[in-house]
């Protein structure tokens, strides 16, 4: 039987472990967050978030895909505000995990059971960040 594929832009996943991280080198602390991945099967992304020193609209990113394990890599930065509310929100627990979406430049095969395909690693740019926040 044929596997059939569709294509997404979208990678949502969960923030299973966050660590805000102070560097002598950098001004600015570093948000690193470690994620499972929802819509692609045993998936995890390591995602670095970091305030924009300017007043930017929209994050801005690259995400790295690797081809030979289901591991994802970025680097995202958000504006001040954004990022101030993100830490607010991990600072508690809540009853259910913070979730993210992030949508890339371009879009991945993904099988109907939720497996990436890719030949090579890719790199993509991230177009926006949905950060979802359980008040309850």
């Amino acid at each position: 039987m044929a596997k059939q594929w569709e294509q997404t832009d979208l990678i949502q996943m969960s923030v299973q472990t966050a660590d805000l991280r102070f560097e002598p080198s950098q001004e600015a602390p570093i948000l690193f967050l470690s994620c499972g991945l929802v819509n692609i099967a045993r998936g995890s992304c390591q995602l670095s978030v970091t305030a924009a020193e300017s007043c930017q609209p929209t994050p801005s990113g690259t995400m790295l895909i690797k081809a030979d394990r289901p591991v994802m890599t970025g680097t995202i930065q958000v504006s001040e505000q954004q990022f101030e509310r993100m830490i607010q929100s991990l600072s508690f627990t809540p009853a259910r995990p913070l979730s993210l979406a992030v949508q890339l430049s371009q879009h991945l095969p993904v099988s109907l059971e939720g497996f990436l395909f890719i030949d090579e690693n890719q790199t993509a740019e991230i177009v926006s960040l949905q950060v979802n926040m359980p008040l309850k």
